[in-house]
């Protein structure tokens, strides 16, 4: 629906745009309009096209909400944009390795990603502390990666054996967009293991 309302209102601002500057050329080629105004005009025209169409934006341009079999054979829910493989289709084996930590358009790039990539090495090393320090670090100088760090904070709590910090991370980097199956998965495995 919202996908229509966009194309909608895009399609007639930018109808009216076009009119506008054709109309507008025309009078100021014969006089009767400044130029000026004319482009004052138009630019807001093109202004409030650009606006509409940024307001009635898709969330993640890879968004779609399919149908998948996990590994456990459970049937889930999930937005294709968190598969590693866009393409995957429904009913597709998925594991939490086939899956992304966030959405496809909000992976992180530039220093984040440098500072991301060298805590997971610590992280998959087996410095458990060592990468708490280093994904503390990065969410405070890029608190646009919240969801990535959270998730992994939680699973540094998680084989340091503190469950309760474990899941309380896990339901933030939920809150912040991280892959809810995913976290959903991260806390179900520390309530079990909290309950041994």
């Amino acid at each position: 629906m919202i996908r229509k309302l966009r194309m909608v209102s895009a399609g007639l601002l930018g109808m009216f745009t076009v009119i506008m500057a054709v109309a507008g050329v025309r009078d100021v080629s014969r006089g009767k309009l400044q130029p000026g105004p004319f482009l004052f005009v138009l630019l807001m025209c093109v202004g409030c096209a650009w606006l509409v169409r940024w307001l009635l934006r898709s969330p993640a341009a890879a968004s779609e909400i399919v149908t998948i079999l996990r590994e456990d054979g459970e049937l889930h829910t999930v937005d294709r944009g968190f598969l590693r493989d866009p393409s995957a289709q429904v009913g597709d084996r998925v594991d939490t390795k086939d899956m992304l930590g966030v959405v496809r358009s909000q992976l992180p790039t530039g220093g984040a990603k440098v500072a991301l990539a060298a805590a997971e090495e610590k992280l998959q090393g087996g410095d458990w502390v060592g990468s708490l320090g280093l994904y503390q670090e990065v969410l405070a100088q890029h608190p646009d990666t919240a969801a990535m760090c959270l998730a992994n904070i939680g699973a540094c709590h998680f084989y340091l054996g503190a469950y309760d910090a474990a899941i309380d991370h896990y339901r933030r980097a939920q809150a912040a967009g991280a892959n809810p199956m995913a976290m959903a998965d991260n806390i179900a495995e520390a309530q079990e293991a909290k309950a041994k």
